[in-house]
């Protein structure tokens, strides 16, 4: 008998898959570049510097608004000066302008505007020169040059201490020493007042009291009225009495500090003219320290 094959089982024939390649448009685009670049050199880049050149005119303009602003707060460090008052030629101008233009200069803060301190230069300046009654600092708005205004102090009589003149005003305040003065002879006219108290005496600080100092005007104003000359004045101790001599006499006067000056004047004029009339003249000193009455030594 024949028997039959067992049949093979049959084999698929399937074809083995295998990665094939994507087209991509960017690759091949790519690649062609490459092919074509390939012949010609590099070219540089430009740079973009038409942004500059269309905008240099607003920033020059914008630097120069902001030199101009900057410039509106910068100032001088040469003041004006401005001196107010009689007693301007106690010191010359050169001197006063001098000074404040180095304090100008001392700071860095005084050479703007938001930072000038005015109250404290002004302290400054009085303190260098006592002669000042007020200093006035300002800047004007348009203007970048301090105007410095003096109000001197005007002299009203000198006093001697220690074989040492000095001036005062009419506070008693001592302004400063006579031989500092830039023109003594209007100074030397003054009522000269020896000061026999032994008061220490400093430049910038009170000798006498306003009171004091009128009293002795008073003296020189009533004398030169009836033609008599004072030639001399000496502030005892105490502080209460002075001795007046006029026309150079061998007696003196004493007057009371704390009486009226023009009466007691008048009193010493009145026993004056009647010991003239008698022929008579005080050895030593006529007292006229006691209201309307007089003494004779």
């Amino acid at each position: 008998m024949f028997r039959r094959k067992k049949s093979q089982p049959r084999r698929s024939h399937t074809t083995e898959y295998s990665k094939q390649p994507v087209f991509s448009y960017r690759s091949s685009r790519k690649g062609q570049e490459r092919s074509f670049d390939r012949g010609r050199a590099e070219v540089p880049k430009k740079r973009n510097t038409g942004w500059w050149l269309k905008r240099s005119p607003y920033i020059i303009c914008a630097l120069l608004l902001l030199a101009v602003f900057f410039r509106s707060f910068l100032l001088d460090t040469t003041a004006q000066l401005d001196i107010v008052g009689s007693g301007a030629y106690l010191r010359d101008r050169d001197e006063y302008q001098a000074s404040i233009n180095d304090k100008l200069k001392s700071s860095i803060f005084y050479r703007f505007r938001p930072t000038l301190n005015s109250e404290k230069l002004s302290s400054q300046i009085e303190s260098q020169f006592p002669e000042l009654q007020e200093v006035v600092i300002s800047v004007p708005v348009f203007s970048h040059r301090p105007v410095v205004e003096f109000v001197v102090a005007t002299p009203a009589a000198l006093i001697t201490s220690n074989n040492t003149v000095y001036v005062i005003d009419g506070d008693g305040r001592v302004l400063f020493n006579q031989k500092d003065a830039y023109d003594s002879s209007k100074i030397e006219k003054l009522p000269l007042i020896n000061d026999e108290s032994n008061t220490t005496i400093s430049v910038g600080k009170p000798a006498l009291s306003s009171a004091q100092v009128e009293y002795v005007r008073q003296v020189y104003l009533q004398a030169a009225a009836k033609n008599e000359k004072v030639s001399s004045i000496e502030l005892q101790p105490g502080g209460t009495e002075i001795r007046v001599r006029f026309n150079d006499a061998p007696y003196f006067v004493r007057f009371n500090l704390n009486l009226d000056a023009r009466q007691s004047f008048g009193t010493y004029f009145a026993v004056s003219e009647k010991l003239k009339g008698e022929g008579t003249t005080p050895k030593e000193y006529i007292d006229v320290r006691v209201p309307e009455r007089a003494f004779l030594k």
